[in-house]
């Protein structure tokens, strides 16, 4: 998805940590939640990608 622009990183760990944190209660499966890291980490690959070439591909 990242890799055919049809979603920037920092969308797509926004949907991952909305989804974790819907389920988290009942399968416990985040120790330890480190999601302004993630959220970090994809800001900085967003502001990097100079589309259609990013660090992800």
């Amino acid at each position: 998805m990242v890799r055919k622009g049809e979603i920037a990183p920092q969308e797509l760990v926004d949907a991952a940590i909305a989804r974790a944190e819907a389920t988290r209660p009942d399968i416990n499966a985040i120790a330890e939640p480190l999601y302004e890291a993630a959220r970090t980490r994809a800001k900085t690959i967003d502001a990097s990608c100079r589309w259609p070439v990013c660090p992800l591909h």
